[in-house]
C-alpha cells in the first residue's frame, strides 16, 4: 500500500479547517490541523508533514512569524513545501522574498487546492531526494517542454530528442505551454525566441516567476533563417530566467548542446 502523504493545516476558521481537513482525508492524506502558528509548531513536534497549508492571518502567532520559525538556520529554507492561504490577492511580491511553493486566495474552488497540493507534493518528488546527510540533491533528467509555433521543425526537433533518449512534450503556443509546464514540470523547456503569440524570453520570465515552475532550467532557440545579432543575443541570455540560447542549423545540434548544458548542471552539483 502506498505510504500517505502528511499534511499540516494550519488555519484560525474551526469550520474552514475541519471542512477542507476531511476533503483532504476523503482524498487519502493524513491531516493534522493546528489554529494558529504556536499550536503548529507543537504539532510539528509529534508528526513530520509533507506538506504545511498555512494561513497568513491567526492571532497569537500569524504565518509570516511561523514561517521563519521552522526555517532551517543554514539555509534559511523551510523543513517541508508550504502551501499559503491569503485573502489578499496582490502577496505575490511578499512570496518571491519567501520560499514558498504556493499560494492560493481565499475563496477558492477546493478542486484549486487538491489541484496545487498534487503539483507541489510530485514537484519535491520529482526533483529532489534525500542524500546521505539528509540534504536536498537536485536530479537532472531527460525530459523536455517544447514550445514552437514553427510545426515542422518543431517534428523534426521532437524527433532528434526522442531518438537521443529524451521524453519529449510539446505546445505551438507559449501561452498554453504555461499551464501544461507547471503540470508536467519538466526540467528543461525548450522555447522557439520567436513564439508567435508569446516570445520566449517572455515565456522563460513567467515561469521563473511562479513558484511551482521558478527551479525549471528554460533554453530559448532559433533556427536557421533567424538569425541573431550579438548583441541580441546578450540581451537575451541576460535575461532573468533564460539559462542558455541556442542557434542551431540542424536539430543534432540542438540536442548537442542540450546535452552539454546537462552535463554541466550536473558536474556543479556533484
Amino acid at each position: 500500500m502506498e505510504e500517505q502523504n502528511t499534511i499540516l493545516f494550519i488555519d484560525d476558521e474551526a469550520d474552514f479547517r475541519e471542512m477542507t481537513a476531511s476533503v483532504l482525508k476523503v482524498r487519502g492524506f493524513n491531516v493534522v490541523t493546528a489554529g494558529n502558528g504556536l499550536e503548529g509548531l507543537d504539532k510539528l513536534g509529534k508528526a513530520t508533514p509533507d506538506l504545511i497549508i498555512l494561513d497568513l492571518n491567526m492571532p497569537k502567532m500569524g504565518g509570516i512569524e511561523f514561517y521563519n520559525r521552522i526555517c532551517d538556520d543554514v539555509t534559511n529554507k523551510p523543513i517541508c513545501p508550504i502551501l499559503v492561504l491569503t485573502a489578499r490577492s496582490n502577496v505575490e511580491d511578499l512570496f518571491k522574498q519567501l520560499h514558498i511553493d504556493g499560494f492560493i486566495t481565499k475563496p477558492f474552488d477546493m478542486a484549486h487546492l487538491l489541484r496545487d497540493i498534487q503539483l507541489i507534493l510530485e514537484k519535491w518528488k520529482r526533483r529532489s531526494e534525500s542524500g546521505p546527510k539528509g540534504e536536498r540533491i537536485r536530479k537532472i533528467s531527460k525530459k523536455v517542454f517544447l514550445v514552437d509555433d514553427h510545426k515542422t521543425d518543431a517534428h523534426q526537433v521532437a524527433i532528434a530528442f526522442l531518438d537521443a533518449g529524451y521524453s519529449v512534450s510539446f505546445s505551438d503556443s507559449g501561452s498554453d505551454a504555461i499551464e501544461q509546464i507547471a503540470i508536467d514540470l519538466p526540467d528543461i523547456v525548450l522555447a522557439r525566441l520567436g513564439i508567435s503569440d508569446l516570445a520566449g524570453d517572455i515565456l522563460a520570465l513567467r515561469l521563473k516567476n511562479m513558484s511551482l515552475t521558478k527551479d525549471i532550467h528554460c533554453i530559448l532557440y532559433s533556427g536557421l533563417g533567424e538569425a541573431e545579432t550579438d548583441v541580441v543575443v546578450g540581451k537575451i541570455e541576460n535575461k532573468s530566467g533564460v539559462d542558455d540560447f541556442i542557434h542551431y542549423s540542424l536539430p543534432g545540434e540542438l540536442v548537442q548542446e542540450v546535452d552539454k548544458f546537462i552535463e554541466e548542471l550536473e558536474s556543479e552539483e556533484e
